[in-house]
């Protein structure tokens, strides 16, 4: 998938949007499984995690038909919170090109 930071910025809004609605204990495995893979994915690039992608990051992802493996953004900067969040939400590398 190509595209522009802009819709990028808006996927990552509107996820913060559901999790934020989010109560109980879908709320807190949401937040785990975030905490979780954002270590992961610091610690050794690796945006995936076997039990929080089945349970949690599957819905984020069938958002683009679940079958994305690829991102490319460019024309502009993209936030490196947003660029983040959206690998280990998507489970795939996300390349930034512009300039």
């Amino acid at each position: 998938m190509v595209s522009v930071p802009r819709l990028f910025n808006r996927f990552y809004e509107a996820m913060q949007d559901r999790i934020k609605e989010l109560t109980g204990i879908k709320k807190t495995i949401t937040e785990w499984g975030i905490s979780k893979k954002m270590k992961k994915y610091e610690g050794s690039s690796d945006v995936t995690h076997t039990l929080y992608d089945k349970i949690v990051f599957n819905k984020f992802k069938q958002v683009l038909g679940g079958r994305v493996r690829f991102m490319i953004t460019g024309s502009a900067p993209i936030s490196k919170e947003v660029l983040k969040f959206l690998k280990i939400a998507f489970s795939c590398p996300i390349n930034e090109g512009y300039g």
